[in-house]
């Protein structure tokens, strides 16, 4: 007999809050999901932030490059205002790291999605498998990425990651 299917939020539940936001991921625990995936990029300053777009011409405020800012300077964007929904202007871009501690308390599955440039791949998958390594989570998070190099960097990094 097969286990059932799975829910998992794209993005968290990104048809209800905005894409990739804490309150996205926030919401698609209220739903009952059994995990989400999200995509990870790094900050000029080397920080994991949770972002699917490269720049931010479409969920901010601003047609700024995510690798040309650092992580202070990207928080301080309104990620929330663009939604076709009321009330998300406080949302900003989260850190990996903001977000392993919203679902710590949980049980629920983490994709972990690297987004990178060939130049940065290694840097991206050396701070992921930093932030995996010392979190809680490890055994629940399983990184994709369209790259295969990236996935063989965190495979060459730690064996363990799936």
């Amino acid at each position: 007999m097969s286990p059932s299917p799975l829910i998992i939020g794209h993005r968290g539940a990104s048809r209800f809050a905005p894409e990739n936001t804490l309150a996205a991921f926030r919401l698609a625990l209220a739903v009952g999901a059994d995990g989400v995936e999200f995509d990870v990029r790094l900050t000029r300053d080397g920080v994991p932030i949770i972002i699917h777009d490269d720049n931010l011409k479409r969920t901010g405020v601003t047609p700024s490059r995510v690798a040309d800012l650092s992580v202070a300077e990207l928080q301080e964007i309104d990620v929330g205002t663009w939604f076709r929904i009321e009330g998300f202007a406080t949302e900003r871009v989260p850190t990996l790291e903001q977000l392993f501690e919203l679902f710590s308390p949980t049980d629920s599955l983490l994709y972990l999605e690297m987004k990178s440039e060939p130049s940065e791949r290694d840097r991206l998958a050396q701070a992921c498998v930093e932030k995996i390594n010392t979190s809680s989570l490890k055994e629940r998070i399983i990184v994709e990425c369209f790259d295969l190099s990236a996935l063989a960097t965190v495979k060459s990094l730690d064996p363990s990651i799936r």
